[in-house]
C-alpha cells in the first residue's frame, strides 16, 4: 500500500499472506514487522532480525512508492484539467 499524508510525505506498508490468510505486515516508515495471528505466528522473531530484508523492503517501497504516486498525481491533475 502507498498513500501520500496531507504533510505530501510518503508512506506505505507490505502485506504478506499466506493460503490467502494474512500473515505480517511490514512498515517500511520504521522497519517494523507486525505478525497477524493465527497465521504469522511462525514469523515471528524472524523477520525483524532480517536487516537485508527490511532494507530491501525499505529501500523499494520508498522509491517505488514515491514514484508510482507522482504518476498517479499527475494522471489526476490531467484528468481534472479536461473534466473542469
Amino acid at each position: 500500500m502507498c498513500e501520500r499524508g496531507a504533510d505530501g510525505c510518503t508512506r506505505g506498508s507490505w502485506r504478506f499472506a499466506f493460503n490467502e490468510q494474512l500473515t505480517c505486515l511490514f512498515d517500511w516508515a520504521n522497519r517494523k514487522w507486525t505478525v497477524v495471528p493465527p497465521g504469522g505466528q511462525q514469523f515471528t522473531g524472524k523477520l525483524d532480525n532480517d536487516e537485508e530484508l527490511n532494507k530491501l523492503l525499505a529501500r523499494t517501497s520508498h522509491g517505488d512508492c514515491k514514484s508510482w504516486l507522482q504518476q498517479v498525481w499527475e494522471h489526476w491533475n490531467e484528468t481534472r484539467e479536461t473534466t473542469g
